[in-house]
């Protein structure tokens, strides 16, 4: 059997703020592009962005407020139809950095 599935959410939200204890706070976004070369970025009135599973997608994450001597690393990422990111559905976005 073959069919097609579709799942809407809105990727376009304002920074996220991540507090732990013992470590501080840290603020980063991330926001879609067009293409490999990271000139256009996705207008928020685009959103919902629609891509098929396989298709690649250009994202650019980065802190808020840069933090002297840290460097970012995004080891994973995943997309839920929900804003609960241990929702039991999620699609792969990064694996393994």
């Amino acid at each position: 059997k073959r069919s097609n599935v579709t799942i809407e959410f809105d990727t376009h939200r304002p920074p996220i703020i991540i507090s732990e204890r013992g470590f501080g706070t840290f603020n980063y976004q991330f926001e879609f592009y067009a293409s490999q070369n990271f000139q256009n970025m996705r207008a928020p009135e685009s959103y919902p962005l629609e891509y098929n599973v396989g298709d690649k997608i250009y994202m650019k994450i980065e802190p808020v407020t840069p933090v002297l001597n840290t460097e970012i690393f995004l080891e994973s990422c995943v997309a839920t139809p929900y804003d609960n990111p241990s929702y039991p559905i999620s699609y792969p976005i990064i694996k393994n950095g």
